[in-house]
């Protein structure tokens, strides 16, 4: 068998056993088809190579007419080392070649791009971003841009007129100070209601209101007759038309804010907590004493802070508590499918589920220059922006100490994906600020001298 298993052909490249002795006579179905070779002899692969083994394997039919009988034998081949290095090595590197696509696919889905750097010239100003265009306010007019930066609306005020914008920067009042007042004087006069093309709504002659409030849909305009912290301060409300429709007193009043779609009034009082009113003046809710919140487009649901500690509401009734205390919360935000509130405090940003009030991750800021300023977070909490400023400390010139800032974006799982540095000359207690589109696939950067927008990829 040695002899005739010594294929010159495949000697030194197989080694031979012997499967089994065929003959002519042996039954056709075990013989197969011969090769009809007038001489000398061949070899005949029945099957295929077994690639999951680090040698290949084939059955050899092996006949030879000059020598009877024939003989099925197995040839293996020894597979060089250089080989089984070679391919292993490729093998290998498809592999993390496959994992490295699949991760630039990953981290590409929130790399931003920048889209527009627009500087602002005025010293006084309030830059927001909007869902298609960019409202930039300050004393000396207002303006509103496209997102790649186009002006298509302008306006310029006068000494004795202030502008404000509704949120969403759909609309816009101009407060007209006399008789010869200015906003600092706080003799007002006319109040004139906008579109955001600049069309004239409704007006209010003789107005007493010393400020004014816009919601989002246009259809509540509220006035305060007196600054923040007095005892007692009244506020009207005046609906799409610009009647009056109900007014209220509230003691040591703190700000006023509206639900995202418009349709309730937010409220926070230094005696009273947060009241909510619907759009008739009727009051919907008191959650007591709440240094700072959130609350859904339908004020349905509301997280507050209170003395220290995170509570959560739904339709006014407690239903959890957040699983963190000592908090004094700089900013909140919640996600608009509910789910998610969103808090900074000056060095931690944590993310808390709304229905159990578990802190579902945490991010820490080391450096004890740094601390939070403002935060956003897209739909479904998938991205959350946060606002941070280095404070360089009071061993500065007022000049010197808030000079660069930084923005940092995190996934949903509270990874840092991406941070950019900031730099400003002006600086307020707003910078920089943060916000997210709609559809959470542009957010902007506002400092005071300058707006940015950034795409997700």
């Amino acid at each position: 068998m040695s002899e005739r298993s010594g294929d010159p052909a495949l000697r030194g490249f197989c080694d031979f056993k012997l499967v089994r002795e065929l003959s002519p006579e042996s039954p056709a179905k075990d013989r197969g088809e011969f090769p009809k070779h007038s001489q000398g002899f061949s070899t005949l692969p029945l099957g295929e190579p077994d690639k999951n083994s680090l040698s290949y394997k084939w059955s050899f039919l092996r006949y030879d007419f000059k020598t009877e009988p024939l003989f099925e034998t197995f040839c293996q081949r020894r597979r060089p080392v250089w080989e089984v290095v070679m391919k292993d090595i490729l093998r290998y590197f498809a592999l993390i070649l496959f994992l490295v696509l699949i991760g630039q696919v990953e981290v590409k889905a929130l790399e931003p791009a920048l889209v527009l750097e627009k500087s602002i010239k005025e010293k006084s100003v309030n830059p927001n971003f909007v869902d298609g265009k960019i409202i930039i306010s300050s004393r000396e007019g207002l303006g509103a841009l496209t997102q790649e930066g186009k002006e298509f609306f302008k306006l310029k005020l006068k000494e004795n007129q202030d502008v404000i914008t509704s949120e969403n920067g759909e609309y816009f009042g101009i407060t007209t100070y006399s008789p010869k007042g200015s906003p600092g004087s706080l003799k007002a006069g006319k109040f004139v209601l906008h579109s955001a093309d600049g069309k004239v709504l409704w007006q209010i002659e003789n107005s007493r209101s010393s400020a004014f409030f816009i919601a989002n849909n246009g259809k509540l305009v509220g006035g305060i007759l007196s600054l923040e912290g007095k005892r007692e301060s009244e506020l009207i409300f005046y609906n799409e038309n610009g009647d009056s429709v109900f007014s209220t007193r509230i003691n040591f009043f703190q700000g006023l804010s509206f639900s995202p779609n418009g349709g309730f009034v937010f409220i926070r009082s230094g005696t009273d907590g947060l009241l909510v009113f619907d759009q008739k003046g009727e009051l919907k809710g008191n959650y007591k004493t709440c240094e700072e919140f959130a609350a859904s487009p339908d004020g349905d649901r509301v997280a507050c802070v209170s003395n220290g500690k995170l509570n959560f509401y739904r339709q006014g009734k407690l239903i959890s508590v957040g699983k963190r205390e000592n908090i004094l919360a700089r900013g909140m935000a919640l996600s608009p499918d509910n789910r998610y509130v969103s808090l900074i405090d000056k060095k931690t940003l944590c993310l808390f589920d709304f229905e159990t009030g578990e802190v579902l991750w945490q991010y820490n800021l080391d450096q004890p220059e740094l601390s939070f300023i403002s935060i956003d977070m897209s739909r479904n909490a998938d991205m959350i922006i946060a606002g941070v400023d280095f404070d360089k400390g009071r061993n500065v010139t007022p000049e010197e100490r808030h000079t660069k800032g930084y923005v940092y974006l995190f996934d949903k799982e509270g990874n840092l994906n991406w941070e950019k540095d900031l730099s400003y000359k002006l600086w307020n207690a707003f910078i920089p600020g943060v916000k997210f589109s709609l559809d959470g696939s542009i957010f902007s950067v506002t400092t005071r001298e300058s707006i940015y927008l950034f795409k997700i990829q």
